[in-house]
């Protein structure tokens, strides 16, 4: 059974929700990391982490730094089996972004806030 789903769409009618995922994940600074709920609420659809991850797995390899977002517990969770998360651990840390023993960034000390643009009436 595949899933099929359509992206949401920002309050601009000009900007596809994917877009502004690239764009927002391009705005977070080097040595810092967002979830893919913060990136969506930034996009204006906070329920829309999936569909920021679905997103972010066709931009590997783009100049989108992918790397930089995690999941709410500061894991990396994109596919093991294709060496990525060893790839994006090694872009984190020579960002310098710290982890925990777990595994998991410490959103404490990495975690990129940046708030939802205002609406317009």
């Amino acid at each position: 059974m595949r899933l099929e789903f359509s992206m949401p769409q920002t309050n601009s009618s000009s900007t596809s929700f994917a877009d502004r995922v690239t764009e927002v994940v391009r705005e977070i600074p080097e040595g810092l990391v967002a979830t893919y709920g913060d990136v969506a609420a930034v996009c204006g659809s906070p329920r829309a982490a999936r569909g920021v991850g679905a997103v972010l797995s066709g931009a590997i390899g783009d100049d989108v730094p992918w790397w930089r977002v995690v999941n709410r517990m500061g894991a990396l969770t994109i596919p093991a089996h294709l060496g990525l998360r060893t790839l994006q651990r090694t872009h984190l840390e020579a960002e310098g972004v710290a982890f925990d023993a777990g595994g998991r960034v410490r959103l404490d000390r990495h975690r990129w806030s940046e708030s939802p643009p205002n609406e317009v009436d």
